[in-house]
């Protein structure tokens, strides 16, 4: 739901609250995280139906009000201006009486003097910006505050957290799936139990090329989680037909060539509704941000994300410069990545950007090899990031793979995992942990096993254990 259908869904269960319980019940019908959401509108209709929302049922909502923090701002900026006017009174009554009674100051009492004053003005003006202080009192509320559960921890990635008010980058060389690993995150958030709103923007596909990729990696997803383990029917219909073709045939009401038509059409017309109703319902929003200026893009990240709206941005390097910087391209990624971290931290939204890999770049037995250096522009973009993960070919070119190269939380750098890509349909999730080989060895499974590969897999059910491909 978006913040005008929570604000309704309260309202109307809210409509005849006569007390403060009545409110907690009311927001108890909302959806998880629904009253976050919307606790500004909450602590209004409250003053409307005349319940006061500090009362201990509601108090919980009401410190996370807008007015709490402003009615408490307030009352500390009043106390310092009181605690700073007493001080300056004080000086001054005693340079009066001193006065009265025709003492003389000497010069280093007129200093001493002066400098008080002058130390009491300047506290004076660091009043405002007392509430950038964060103090042991924020920390406890936060903590309080913080449920990991509604982190977004995406399938692709093994459930790593990409925490709000965070920026994350994916980088990866030409053609090895950043934007594909973009789609997958836009798929996941969409279509988890418990949806994000998401932001789309692309800077250098067109809106059909990647709304085919969503929708494709959607119809994928759906079918294949309904296939049996030991009877892939749906992944062995959709390998059937060329999906990048016989996708405008399902909307022109055409035949479609290949066995699995009927499950093709079925799942793509699925996953056409599913994200159709989610940009209806204010849930996805895809930017075309090619003919806009970097300002422009920033204001809208900031007008309309939201705490843990998940945005998507393809890629970094491809952000137009922000006017009246350096042209230097290192110098125009750090602008950019500093607006980008601002916006994440204003909005409390996750943002995760893709980024380009330097073209040069080793390889080993497994097969990229990469690391946060690998970065065009590196510097800012793995300082700024809370995570960085690299996607990579294996020595074969034929599947793929990611490594952590930076958690800032989870621990997880260094850590490898093959992935189940089909490109036909733009899909990817995560597979098997991988180990890095020595000595010229092969990759290994996390129980070290050897990895098969497509020319050495004995069957379908064998093969799932490690890179899967479309063939």
């Amino acid at each position: 739901m978006n913040k005008e259908q929570l604000k309704a869904l309260f309202a109307h269960n809210a409509a005849n609250a006569k007390n403060a319980q009545n409110i907690k019940d009311a927001i108890a019908s909302l959806p998880p995280g629904g009253a976050e959401q919307i606790v500004d509108f909450i602590i209004e209709f409250c003053h409307v139906k005349g319940i006061d929302p500090q009362s201990e049922e509601i108090q919980e909502y009401y410190k996370q009000a807008t007015e709490y923090r402003e009615a408490l701002e307030l009352k500390e900026k009043r106390a310092d201006f009181n605690c700073i006017f007493s001080n300056i009174e004080i000086i001054t009554k005693e340079f009066r009486d001193n006065e009265i009674n025709g003492a003389i100051p000497t010069q280093e009492q007129i200093n001493t003097i002066t400098e008080s004053i002058n130390k009491f003005s300047t506290r004076l003006g660091t009043i405002q910006a007392k509430k950038h202080i964060y103090t042991m009192a924020d920390y406890i509320q936060e903590c309080l505050n913080y449920d990991p559960t509604k982190d977004f921890c995406p399938a692709l990635f093994n459930g790593i957290a990409f925490a709000d008010g965070t920026v994350s980058y994916i980088g990866a060389r030409t053609s090895r799936g950043k934007t594909t690993a973009m789609v997958n995150l836009a798929r996941e958030a969409i279509t988890n139990k418990s949806p994000r709103k998401t932001i789309f923007i692309t800077l250098e596909m067109s809106g059909k090329q990647i709304i085919n990729k969503l929708i494709l990696s959607t119809a994928f997803s759906m079918g294949i989680a309904a296939d049996e383990e030991n009877d892939p029917r749906n992944r062995r219909d959709f390998l059937s037909i060329n999906a990048n073709r016989e996708i405008y045939s399902v909307w022109k009401n055409k035949g479609i060539i290949g066995n699995g038509a009927n499950t093709f059409r079925r799942y793509v017309q699925y996953a056409h509704d599913k994200i159709n109703e989610a940009q209806s319902d204010g849930m996805f929003i895809f930017l075309d941000g090619r003919k806009m200026n970097e300002p422009e893009i920033i204001n809208f990240i900031i007008s309309r994300a939201d705490k843990g709206t998940i945005i998507l941005l393809d890629y970094i390097q491809k952000m137009p410069s922000k006017p009246n910087t350096d042209t230097d391209s290192f110098r125009k990624v750090q602008a950019i990545s500093y607006d980008v971290v601002n916006a994440a931290a204003k909005t409390n939204a996750v943002i995760i950007a893709g980024a380009q890999f330097n073209r040069a770049g080793g390889t080993d037995g497994l097969g990229d090899l990469f690391d946060d250096q690998s970065f065009r522009e590196a510097g800012d973009i793995e300082q700024d990031a809370y995570n960085t993960i690299g996607i990579g070919w294996t020595i074969d070119k034929q599947s793929r793979f990611y490594e952590f190269l930076k958690t800032r939380e989870d621990n997880k750098q260094g850590t490898v995992y093959a992935i189940d890509y089909c490109g036909e349909y733009s899909y990817m999730n995560c597979s098997t942990q991988i180990f890095r080989p020595t000595n010229n060895s092969r990759p290994t499974t996390k129980k070290g096993k050897s990895k098969p590969t497509p020319e050495t897999a004995l069957d379908e059910n064998e093969y799932k254990k490690g890179f899967k491909k479309c063939q």
